[in-house]
């Protein structure tokens, strides 16, 4: 019988302060059988507990430890690279927006559900098609937001697209036109984090996007670079850069960085991973790991810059709590909606008052009317014993826990 008492030990563990650059780096393959790749695109469904891989129309999937890249599907969307993809946390899928191509530069929006294709919007009354462009997805107000990029020139204009409003440009202010920065949401502090990229010369500067407008959060402290790999870590609420692009000339650095929404902090040097850009890592909220493969840069020993097949991992080693044992960690069962918690102490209601299945903090009428919508079924939220079908034994359990939480 599935056990929903919450040990001390956990609780204590899960308040505890976590450092800034716990780092172990490994590498996981000399040679993928991705083979050589750049300017590819990656995000981490959070849902599926997978690393998704956009390389040109071919989707490649990674389940964390042990596993390697999978090819899983191939066309359904125009081949591209330089574009920007996304995790939605609402209706769990992994969107992809604009880069370019053999149709030319691209304003469209799809997205993947782990087995298909579905076009969100051809980018009719949107932006004008962009490669190198940033897209982040705000779940706090659902939109996803997308800056800059280059079509035939830099841009620096600010969109946001959602499913009942479609296209609105919001701001032509904030940062001046960039193309390969980086942008994430920051689901800890409401707002987008963009930083990096190009104009002229490679920039530092770090801005927020509030729903409303930018505020220039940090000039001449963080790392400056393009093409470079970023990416939220939800277990630490801090955003997490490596590696990247600095000009010029042209060469690629083999720092971390991270930033705690106030300030940037530097890592030790990664001196065993090589530098590179025209890349991209996600990060494995299931497993607390950083995965990156290939990109653009100079391998050990040698002399020239070249595109890169090898792939590595930094496992942080992070707690990652799990109250109920299905295997995702409770900070993700929280922010993907699959799981309440109506007290905000962290953890999932169901591992304290399983049978509070409407979440309201209390077990009434509507707990069994739920329960008896799923009579004779497989539920495993509702199979409170765990003997395969909601039955009359769960309804005692339930009836047992009547009253508040």
């Amino acid at each position: 019988m599935r056990s929903f008492l919450i040990l001390g030990t956990l609780v204590c563990a899960a308040q505890q302060s976590l450092g800034q650059c716990e780092n172990s780096w490994a590498l996981e393959s000399a040679q993928t059988n991705l083979g050589v790749v750049a300017g590819h695109c990656t995000a981490f469904d959070e849902v599926r507990g997978v690393h998704v891989l956009l390389r040109g129309d071919q989707v490649w999937e990674h389940a964390g430890p042990k596993d390697q890249w999978r090819l899983v599907a191939e066309g359904g969307i125009p081949p591209r690279g330089a574009a920007g993809m996304c995790w939605d946390r609402i209706r769990h899928r992994i969107v992809v927006y604009g880069g370019e191509g053999g149709g030319g530069k691209y304003n469209d929006i799809w997205a993947w559900d782990g087995q298909s294709w579905e076009q969100w919007t051809d980018g009719t009354g949107g932006p004008s098609g962009r490669s190198y462009v940033a897209i982040a997805h705000d779940a706090q107000r659902d939109r996803f937001v997308m800056f800059g990029g280059y079509d035939s020139s830099l841009q620096g204009d600010t969109w946001e697209w959602s499913h009942q409003l479609g296209w609105q440009q919001v701001s032509t202010g904030g940062p001046e036109g960039l193309y390969a920065h980086r942008m994430v949401y920051d689901d800890e502090r409401g707002v987008c984090v963009l930083h990096g990229g190009y104009y002229f010369f490679n920039r530092n500067e770090t801005w927020t996007w509030n729903g409303i407008a930018w505020t220039l959060a940090s000039s001449g402290n963080g790392p400056a670079r393009y093409v470079f790999s970023m990416a939220w870590d939800s277990l630490r609420n801090q955003v997490v850069c490596f590696s990247g692009t600095q000009c010029c000339p042209e060469s690629e650095s083999q720092e971390e960085w991270r930033w705690d929404g106030g300030s940037w902090s530097r890592c030790s040097d990664v001196l065993e991973v090589p530098g590179r850009g025209y890349t991209d890592w996600s990060y494995d909220s299931w497993h607390d790991e950083l995965r990156i493969v290939g990109g653009f840069g100079m391998p050990q020993g040698q002399s020239e810059r070249v595109a890169l097949s090898d792939a590595w991992v930094n496992a942080l080693g992070g707690i990652l709590n799990d109250c109920d044992g299905d295997g995702i960690p409770d900070h993700v069962e929280i922010a993907n909606n699959l799981a309440c918690d109506t007290n905000l102490d962290g953890l999932p209601d169901q591992c304290v008052c399983p049978q509070d299945l409407d979440c309201d903090g209390s077990v009434g009428m509507k707990d069994l009317m739920l329960l008896l919508e799923q009579w004779g079924m497989v539920n495993a939220n509702i199979d409170f014993d765990e003997d395969g079908v909601v039955d009359f034994h769960d309804l005692l359990w339930l009836l047992r826990a009547f009253g508040p939480c």
